[in-house]
């Protein structure tokens, strides 16, 4: 099955074996030299997004070819953007694409283009979908994930090449972060990401739950980030919609440790340093955000040392104390039995016979 690129198109399934579209004649075969035949769709026909996404083959693998329904040109600027970045963000946990792989469709008789990204196709689950089969994630799930998604931002911030700006990807949530069959993550939707200092006019807000107070003013920072992925975190490591956690009526921290015995001290003070609502408590930049996961397992095996003292020194003690009892007993064992062997000398045989006895029961006890 084929399926036809035109948004007006009214019977967009198609044959395989076709090359235009049986209702509105449009090319099946898309992008540079018409190498992508799209195949299925991902998110389409919806009145609410400015996008539809579908899953193409071309050249012998599967890609995911996005596309912009009818714009403006702050979108198309927009989308633009995310190409470029898509094209020189290098990283296994972003989906790649080449500089061909940004084109333009203009379906017979529509008046506009489609502009269109061909990236590449990420196996897997989204987040969202690991959490509705899974009650909750585990500690070393969120260590994990956490390092990984920080590792992933550190170049989404500063990318390579180019030093002039930094950004900042604005839609961090479980739904766009694809956890792969290997267990690795990967970043996707790139279509909010912004440049720092940009006009305010240009910047859309995100995802309601997840996106920064500073972001909701129109001035998003790569700490905006940080708050999106704490907030992620902590929704992925409690089971518990954001909405449904109370939040801390003097400082508006999120309440949710008690949905998460599973989170020790340390690691749950990291969550909520990163979804605090101030700006200047959440980590300067990626570099430090990775140092301070860094030091986590070793904070959480301090504290679990700490946590057995009480019953280390607890043990030791009853050992002390068993000790001293039987050694007490070998003690007073002897010396009943000089007692009595001295007794013996002296001829008084029934005193001499007392102490034996309790020496030989002393003895015998302590064994």
């Amino acid at each position: 099955m084929s399926y036809c690129i035109n948004p007006r198109c009214k019977e967009r399934e198609n044959p395989d074996d076709l090359k235009c579209c049986h209702f509105c004649n449009t090319p099946l075969q898309v992008g540079v030299g018409g190498q992508y035949r799209l195949l299925a769709p991902i998110h389409f026909n919806n009145p609410l997004r400015s996008t539809e996404v579908f899953v193409a083959q071309g050249a012998g693998r599967r890609k995911i070819i996005k596309v912009l329904l009818p714009q403006t040109r702050v979108q198309v600027e927009r989308f633009e953007r995310e190409a470029f970045l898509l094209q020189i963000l290098k990283h296994p946990g972003i989906p790649q694409s080449g500089i061909d792989d940004y084109f333009v469709v203009t379906p017979p008789g529509v008046p506009f283009e489609l502009h269109c990204i061909a990236m590449e196709f990420i196996e897997g689950q989204t987040l969202e979908q690991w959490l509705a089969e899974n009650r909750r994630a585990s500690q070393a799930q969120i260590l994990n994930w956490l390092l990984q998604l920080s590792d992933i931002l550190k170049v989404v911030h500063t990318p390579e090449f180019d030093y002039e700006h930094s950004y900042v990807h604005c839609d961090i949530k479980p739904d766009n972060i694809m956890l792969r069959p290997d267990k690795q993550l990967s970043l996707i939707d790139f279509g909010l990401v912004t440049i720092v200092g940009e006009d305010i006019a240009k910047v859309t807000v995100g995802t309601a739950g997840y996106v920064a107070p500073e972001q909701i003013d129109g001035t998003p920072v790569p700490q905006s980030d940080f708050y999106s992925l704490g907030r992620t975190m902590i929704y992925l490591a409690t089971g518990v919609p954001l909405n449904a956690l109370p939040h801390d009526l003097k400082t508006g921290q999120l309440v949710w440790r008690t949905q998460a015995p599973q989170i020790d001290k340390p690691l749950a003070e990291l969550l909520d340093q990163l979804v605090s609502p101030a700006l200047g408590v959440r980590p300067l930049n990626a570099s430090q955000l990775l140092e301070a996961i860094g030091r986590i397992p070793e904070e959480i095996r301090k504290l679990k040392r700490q946590r057995l003292l009480p019953y280390l020194y607890g043990a030791v003690g009853i050992a002390v104390v068993i000790v001293s009892l039987i050694s007490y007993r070998w003690v007073m064992a002897g010396v009943y039995y000089r007692l009595g062997l001295e007794s013996q000398i002296q001829r008084q045989l029934e005193d001499s016979r007392d102490y034996l006895e309790k020496s030989i029961h002393l003895n015998s006890t302590s064994i």
